[in-house]
């Protein structure tokens, strides 16, 4: 069986949870995130307050995986304007 496409949003960390977990915000919502594995191999710290790149399940968008830190919000903008051109 295919897996299916996760969907990828960027979001805000709002705050840390126990056992490697985020409550991250995505627009109006809230969205429980873990890290992915290379995150944690290469000791990336992710903070309350930093932008990043979430995946979240089709499934179940209470969900999701945190796949790429932002170092500022600048690089979060740019990445952010990129995608809508792309969209045209």
């Amino acid at each position: 069986m295919k897996a299916e496409k996760k969907i990828e949003v960027q979001a805000q960390v709002v705050k840390a949870l126990p056992g490697g977990r985020f409550l991250v915000k995505v627009g109006k919502h809230h969205v429980t995130a873990h890290i992915a594995g290379r995150i944690r191999k290469f000791f990336i710290q992710v903070m309350p307050g930093d932008f990043v790149r979430l995946e979240v399940s089709p499934y179940d968008s209470t969900k999701g995986r945190i796949t790429y830190r932002f170092y500022d919000e600048a690089e979060a903008k740019k990445e952010r304007m990129e995608g809508r051109k792309s969209e045209k």
